[in-house]
This record gives C-alpha cells, structure tokens and sequence, in this order.
C-alpha cells in the first residue's frame, strides 16, 4: 500500500497562494531580534520547501513595510489582484495586547487592531482565508475574524494568557523540518502545521518545567468559538466527535499542497484532490469500522487515484 501511495503524490508544479507575513515590534532588542528571524526563517520556508513563489511571499516588519499605512496599502493591492479560487494566508507575529475590549498586534507606529484587519480582509477575494496569529492575548482575534470559509489559529485560549509566546517558533520548526507533516502524505494542512506547533509548544514548558503560559485554539466553523488544539487524550475523542467542533476546513486546507503539471485541467486536479479528500476521511473512520471493510475500501480509492495520477502525468 504504501508504494502504490508514494507513486502517485509525485508532480510538477505547486497550486501557490498568497502570504503575508506581519512581524511585529517586539519593545527590546531580543524580541525585535526574535520576531525578524521569525519572520525571514518563515519566508524561507514558503518558498524554498512549500512551493511558494517568492513575489508572493510578502514579509513586513518595523523599518521594511510594517507600518498600518503600508500593509493596508498591500491589503489594498490583494483586493484586486488576489485569485478566488487560491488561498490567503495572513501571519501575525509579535507582541499582542488587549485593551478596552480591542486586540491588537502591536507593530511599527499605531497598531493593528483585528478590526482593522477585518476591514482590509474583506474585499479581498479567496477559496479561503487562513490566519495565524502567534502573538501573546492573540485569542480575541478569533471573536472578530471569524467567518465562513476562515480558519483562525491563535496562540492563546484567552486575553488572559498575556506572556511572550513561542507557538509560532515551533509553527516554522514544524515546517522546517518536515515535522509538520505528520500523515507523511507530502502535504501539510493547516490542521496538522497547528496541532504539531501546539504539541512543540507544550513539550517545551513541560522541558523546562514550567507552567504553559499560552494554549493554542483554532475555529473554522464560523462560530467564534474556537477548539483547543493537542487536547489531553481523555477529552480528544468527545471534542473530535462533536459536530460543532472546528477542523474539518483546517484539515482540507493546505499550507503545503501536492503539485501538479501547470497544463493540467483544472476539473481532472479539482476530482483527484476531492478523491485524496475521501481518502483522508475513509482514514479517519478507521476504529468505527470493520477492518476488512476498511483496507477494501481504502484499496478501491488508491487504485482509482492512481489511475487518475497517471493521467495527471500525462500533461508534464
């Protein structure tokens, strides 16, 4: 099964989305310092091992466009440029606040509140829009930004959790280093990406034995909610059961994709990504089924998706 697996995940060139990356002020040398290298590692990674071109990778940060002037200038420029059938995905780095019922990332000169961030999204046409916010009392971002066919992923659980993060360093490790992909499907979703950082992040505190500052959350149902990422074994299966929980848009979102021949039809793509979908939720039913129906079934769909490989490859 699994050489008939590697053999059909081979392509050629990415399906690319847009990134903008956010690095905010960090107040002293060592988080300015942290939240740049943050930002530069994150950009390196989108394009030398995601698939990114680089001229769609954008990095702002204090001195380098990471003014609300200008990345509303390049929110501005997204609205009439950004393709509706691709992704956007918005990194948030830094220093977060809450005040008078308003969140906030705090960057170079007035900071950037989430409704201000709201307001510059929503003209901008995308499949889906994918934020990650890994700032400290990042949570209150979620309760603004949520929406239909958004995926929020903050630091925080709370406004409360207000101490110097470090989920977004273990969200570039994950990436770096392949870890990420934990399916070894040679995609990452954006589920994955946040649930491996949020795993990182908690193997860290407990390392250096100290009590977790920050809990990371996601919503993707449009509720506002949110639902704790790397929850305790015993309470796993009763959130990942309940059908108001969030990720399912965050599995089938990906921060790194298969690829494919430029001159592909996008239908034949479209049917073979919709077929690698129902694999990964034939997956997910695994311990409710019975196992010979299982792997009979698991078989029928990666035979099919070969075929339709195969056909895929013809276009290279």
């Amino acid at each position: 099964m699994k050489l008939l697996t590697a053999a059909f995940l081979l392509a050629a060139l990415p399906l690319w989305a847009d990134d903008i990356i956010i690095c905010g002020t960090g107040g002293e040398p060592e988080f300015d310092e942290r939240f740049q290298s943050w930002g530069n590692r994150l950009k390196t990674v989108l394009v030398d091992k995601l698939g990114r071109e680089e001229d769609q990778v954008q990095l702002l940060m204090p001195g380098k466009g990471g003014t609300l002037k200008n990345i509303r200038k390049v929110m501005d420029k997204l609205a009439g440029s950004h393709d509706k059938d691709q992704d956007l995905f918005i990194y948030l780095i830094g220093h977060g606040s809450y005040l008078r019922e308003e969140a906030k990332l705090q960057i170079e000169g007035p900071d950037l509140s989430a409704e201000q961030l709201a307001a510059m999204l929503a003209p901008i046409p995308a499949r889906r829009v994918v934020v990650i916010n890994g700032a400290s009392t990042s949570a209150a971002f979620i309760n603004v930004l949520s929406a239909k066919d958004r995926i929020i992923c903050t630091a925080t659980k709370s406004v409360y959790e207000q101490n110097a993060t470090e989920f977004m360093a273990f969200f570039i490790q994950g990436l770096e280093e392949g870890l990420a992909d934990t399916n070894r499907d040679q995609r990452i979703s954006v589920w994955e990406a946040a649930e491996q950082a949020a795993a990182l992040t908690e193997s860290f505190y407990a390392g250096e034995g100290l009590i977790a500052t920050e809990h990371a959350i996601l919503d993707d149902n449009g509720d506002a909610l949110g639902t704790r990422l790397h929850l305790d074994p015993t309470r796993e299966t009763e959130v990942r059961e309940n059908p108001q929980a969030d990720g399912d848009m965050a599995k089938e979102t990906f921060i790194k994709d298969f690829t494919f021949p430029k001159t592909a039809p996008k239908q034949l793509v479209d049917d073979y990504l919709a077929l690698m979908n129902q694999v990964e939720k034939l997956k997910d039913q695994k311990k409710r089924l019975p196992k010979a129906e299982y792997y009979d079934r698991l078989e029928k769909l990666f035979l099919k998706a070969a075929r339709m490989h195969r056909e895929i490859r013809t276009y290279e």
